[in-house]
Order: C-alpha cells, then sequence, then structure tokens
C-alpha cells in the first residue's frame, strides 16, 4: 500500500461516514464541532476516521488537527505521544505519518468545520478528493 492509497482510504472512510449522516456537521455546542457530536450520533470528518467514542473524545479535549501537530512539537514542549496516537487511532501506517497525510486531514476538517448546508460541504468534500487526486466513493 503506498501513500495514495492511504489517503483514498482515509478519505473513503470520512466520506462515507458523513454521507450517512446526511453531510451534516458534528457539534458540541451550537457553534463548536467536534470529532463527535454532544449526542454522540454524528462525527466530523475526521471523526470517521478514528476508531473510537473514546479516542474521539480524548481528542475533542486535544483541539483540531492543527492543535494535534502544535501539541506534539517537541520544540515547543509538546508531547510527540500525542501525534503518534491520533495517527494510531485513524489507522496509518507508521512510514506514512506525515505532511501529505496531514495535508488531507486539514483538509477533510475545513471541509467539515466551515459550515452551510449539507451540499455545500459535500462540495467541499469533491474538491478536496479533487486536489489530493482521489476519487469520490459512490
Amino acid at each position: 500500500m503506498g501513500i495514495q492509497e492511504v489517503k483514498q482510504d482515509l478519505f473513503n472512510r470520512a466520506f462515507t461516514g458523513l454521507h450517512g449522516q446526511g453531510f451534516e456537521q458534528s457539534m458540541i455546542t451550537g457553534s463548536v464541532c467536534g470529532y463527535l457530536s454532544k449526542d454522540g450520533l454524528k462525527r466530523c470528518a475526521v471523526g470517521h476516521l478514528l476508531s473510537s467514542k473514546e479516542e474521539a473524545i480524548f481528542f475533542d479535549d486535544i483541539g483540531a488537527v492543527s492543535c494535534i501537530i502544535k501539541k506534539s512539537d517537541e520544540e515547543r514542549g509538546g508531547d510527540p505521544r500525542i501525534l503518534e496516537r491520533f495517527f494510531d487511532a485513524i489507522g496509518v501506517p507508521a512510514q506514512y505519518r506525515g505532511s501529505p497525510v496531514l495535508d488531507l486531514l486539514q483538509e477533510l476538517q475545513n471541509a467539515h468545520d466551515d459550515g452551510g448546508p449539507p451540499e455545500k460541504m459535500k462540495a467541499r468534500l469533491i474538491r478536496t478528493a479533487q486536489n489530493h487526486g482521489l476519487e469520490v466513493p459512490a
């Protein structure tokens, strides 16, 4: 499995999960998105990649993908084990844990978090697939 296959798998899981919930946002409060919604019934794009509700709750406490990256930065006093745990929880093999995957995850998160009606989220996800040379699941 190469990097493009890993990215396609991540995209498929996020897109399919969001499709299954009608491309509706996963909200913790009225204006704050979360990996897992307050009622536990919806997940954000990246939330659909996490292996369990417990992991979604753990990472909700840390924040968005960009926060996970910052809190993992050793040069800033962070703990690199946070990012490793994140990659483990979404099933990314060690050799592909870098910028191409992180860029896709950021874009998936933004496609979800930017709000608006479901058809706009779907359109942003399709654009994300195009930006990364991925196919949209049927």
